[in-house]
Parts: C-alpha cells; sequence; structure tokens
C-alpha cells in the first residue's frame, strides 16, 4: 500500500491521494453544533461509511488535523474493510490521541507511519532538532503525532 504513495522521495504525503488511489472517497463535512459542545477531545473528526467506501471528515478541525483524520480513515478502510458494516461497529473516531476503540489506535498508528515516516524522523533528528511542534508543521501533522513517532 505505502508504494502508491512513494514515500521515498522528500514530498509530504498526498493523503487526499492515497485515499482515492485505494478506492476511498473523502467527504468533508460539518458537525451539528449540539456535536460542537462536545469536549474537543470526545469531538468527532471523522467516520467511514462502510457501505459506498466514504469517510467523512470534519471541517471543524484545524488542517493538521483534517489532514490526520483523513489518513486513520485510510488506516480503517486499508486494515479493517471487512468490520466496517459488522454490527456494532460504528466506525467512528474522535480527535487523534483518544482513541475510541482498538481499531482506531490501530488506524491512527498506521496514519502517523504514512504522514511521518521513519526516514523523516530519523533525517529531522540527524539535524539536531528536537521540537516536535517544528517537524509538525513540516509536515503538516499534530505535534502529538510527533511526539508519539518519537516515543515509539
Amino acid at each position: 500500500m505505502l508504494d502508491l504513495v512513494d514515500l521515498r522521495g522528500p514530498e509530504i504525503v498526498d493523503e487526499r491521494r492515497a485515499a482515492s488511489l485505494l478506492g476511498l472517497h473523502i467527504q468533508f463535512m460539518r458537525l451539528p453544533d449540539h456535536l460542537m459542545a462536545i469536549p474537543s477531545r470526545a469531538r468527532i473528526s471523522s467516520f467511514i461509511g462502510a457501505k459506498d467506501g466514504t469517510a467523512y471528515v470534519s471541517v471543524q478541525q484545524d488542517p493538521a488535523e483534517m489532514r490526520f483524520a483523513i489518513a486513520r480513515e485510510i488506516g480503517r478502510w486499508t486494515m479493517h474493510r471487512e468490520r466496517l458494516d459488522a454490527p456494532g461497529y460504528d466506525g467512528v473516531s474522535v480527535r487523534s490521541g483518544h482513541p475510541r476503540s482498538v481499531e482506531q489506535r490501530e488506524a491512527e498508528i498506521f496514519a502517523s507511519h504514512l504522514l511521518a515516516p521513519e526516514y523523516r524522523i530519523r533525517h529531522w533528528r540527524s539535524e539536531g532538532s528536537r521540537g516536535s511542534a517544528s517537524l509538525g508543521r513540516i509536515l503538516g501533522v499534530p505535534a502529538t503525532v510527533i511526539q508519539d513517532r518519537i516515543a515509539a
């Protein structure tokens, strides 16, 4: 799967292109106000519709979180597609770092490796860089993603 997006190059991974190549459609949505009243750590970030192969991503988050949400849904689509329409499986993801399920956590790990691959982490460290926020800005991902990748 990762060969499809050519992680060997210096460019930033295009998560929308990767989704398209895998047959996952991305639809941006605006959540109703009553759902936005939920504390941010539990706020819905994205969800996936198994029947139509569409990932719905909230626009009410910063661009780095949206990018991560798309990559997380790619992970869910790639690793858990057969379970997406199983009874009791809701396919909802909350903001990164606060997984609702084992499947979401696995999809988050997938997404972090897709958007912040090991070679980028190693290169960044070899240059003596230390702040996770700076690499997060470069790669367009939340700083918590970089923190998790460094800690792993």
